[in-house]
Formats: structure tokens, sequence, C-alpha cells
């Protein structure tokens, strides 16, 4: 398991581009948590496990509540930071 760490200053449309780029990578997103960096600065910290090279679907993540896109099913729920502003968000795949 590894994070990276992602702007709360970004859209959702952005956050789910960067969790995408990450699992490019060979690896998968499991969930997030909201942190404050030493300089005080709101990121959204995002734990990926490592796999190996099969594809996985994309996730896409968004808004709680939020239909979920067909064909997909919603595998984590949670807080994000977006747009500088606290949201409970679903992610999918």
């Amino acid at each position: 398991m590894y994070y990276i760490d992602i702007s709360g200053q970004f859209s959702i449309d952005q956050i789910t581009q960067a969790l995408q780029d990450e699992e490019n990578l060979f690896s998968e997103f499991k969930d997030s948590t909201v942190i404050t960096a030493d300089d005080l600065s709101v990121l959204n910290h995002a734990r990926f496990a490592e796999c190996d090279t099969r594809r996985i679907k994309p996730v896409i993540v968004l808004l709680e509540g939020s239909t979920a896109p067909a064909g997909t099913s919603r595998f984590w729920n949670g807080t994000m930071v977006i747009g500088g502003t606290s949201r409970t968000v679903a992610a999918f795949r």
C-alpha cells in the first residue's frame, strides 16, 4: 500500500483524472482520507495498492447520491475535499 496526495482545490473531474492516472501505473485506488499538510493546505490522502498487469475498470468519483454510471458499482464512499469544500463522495468501477 502507498499514498498520494491530491489537492483539495481540484474539481471532482480533476480528482477522478488524478486517480485514474495513478491507476494506469498498475495500482488500484482503495480509499481516501482528508489531511492537513504542514503548509496548512487541505489534501485528499488517497490510498493505493500495487497490482499486477491486469486491467481494472477505471475509477469514477461522483458526489454521494449521484446515479451510478451504467455497468459500475460503488466500492467506496467517504469524504473528499473538492474545490475547497468538504463533500461526501462515492467511487465506482
